[in-house]
């Protein structure tokens, strides 16, 4: 059994972003990522199952960051941030094809910064909120290729937490 991910086209208007270094212009380099073709006597085998339902993300990513560390931090309300994160890459970059393996990215990274972080005052919940917003950054913030798509970011997180803080 095995899975494998479906030919992605570069969109001419990621094409155009790409203003360094030489382009070659095969059928290869328009795809997002490289992609070896299977061989024909396999095509009997082959199902084409889709992709998940935002409900099952949401549950996926649920159970991935389950047992993270949080201190004074409600545990939906992270999950959320990263689904969102998760969904707003998806949605506007489309040239990153944001997988289950970045919610295992976020979480790993996140584990490494709260055990690093040097925390200076005594309040650990501020180590948590630090480390959940310096591993967003990282995973995800990073990832947007223009200051308008960065803005919109910081507002959609910014407005989860207020709202968080509101109830």
């Amino acid at each position: 059994i095995g899975a494998s991910n479906p030919y992605r086209e570069i969109s001419s208007k990621q094409n155009s972003k790409i203003k360094v270094g030489l382009r070659n212009i095969s059928s290869e380099s328009q795809l997002v990522y490289k992609v070896n073709k299977f061989p024909s006597n396999i095509d009997d085998y082959i199902w084409d199952y889709g992709t998940l339902s935002h409900e099952q993300s949401f549950l996926y990513i649920c159970s991935i960051l389950k047992d993270l560390t949080l201190i004074n931090m409600d545990p939906y309300l992270v999950h959320n941030l990263v689904y969102q994160s998760h969904k707003y890459i998806n949605d506007n970059e489309p040239a990153y094809m944001m997988s289950l393996r970045d919610i295992a990215r976020f979480k790993q990274l996140y584990n490494w910064i709260f055990y690093y972080l040097d925390d200076d005052e005594k309040n650990d919940d501020k180590k948590s909120f630090k480390s959940v917003i310096l591993a967003l950054f990282v995973c995800y913030y990073i990832k947007l290729s223009t200051i308008e798509l960065r803005e919109f970011y910081l507002q959609l997180i910014s407005g989860l937490m207020q709202l968080e803080q509101d109830e």
